[in-house]
């Protein structure tokens, strides 16, 4: 059953019992809001270590911020000891006007992406071809969709 994992996290005390009544439709939705908005937290876990990238963490505002490959905020996450979450902190990473949209990558800035593999993982990771600033000066418009 696809909620039998939203129906533990209930029992384990972790969501409150009102998720429980969800339906299949529901929890699918949920599953795609947090796939789409939230942030993977690995603590000090490598890839390849057991439990990396197996949660993910929603924030209410930050969680809205829209991608841009040439970002005008950064995101660190921490792990809070004292009160036992996850803190995601947020910082200008350039001087922004006042009419600016906020925006963060949703990529890896270390990784050095070319257009063409930006777009990809964009469009394959979160459903959408990136047309922002960066994309349109290193790789054009994109294409029209196929007939």
């Amino acid at each position: 059953h696809e909620a039998a994992p939203l129906r533990r996290m209930v029992a384990m005390g972790f969501l409150p019992s009102s998720c429980a009544s969800l339906t299949v439709l529901e929890y699918a939705k949920l599953r795609m809001a947090i796939q789409l908005n939230g942030f993977r937290f690995n603590l000090s876990a490598q890839e390849g270590d057991f439990g990396y990238d197996a949660g993910e963490v929603l924030f209410d505002k930050i969680s809205r911020l829209n991608h841009s490959c040439a970002p005008n905020l950064e995101f660190n996450l921490t792990w809070d000891e004292r009160d036992a979450t996850v803190v995601n902190s947020v910082t200008a990473s350039k001087l922004i006007a006042a009419t600016e949209e906020l925006n963060i990558s949703y990529l890896p800035l270390r990784l050095n992406l070319s257009v063409k593999e930006r777009r990809e993982q964009l469009l394959k990771h979160w459903g959408f071809a990136c047309a922002c600033p960066k994309c349109l000066a290193e790789g054009g418009p994109l294409a029209p969709p196929a007939p």
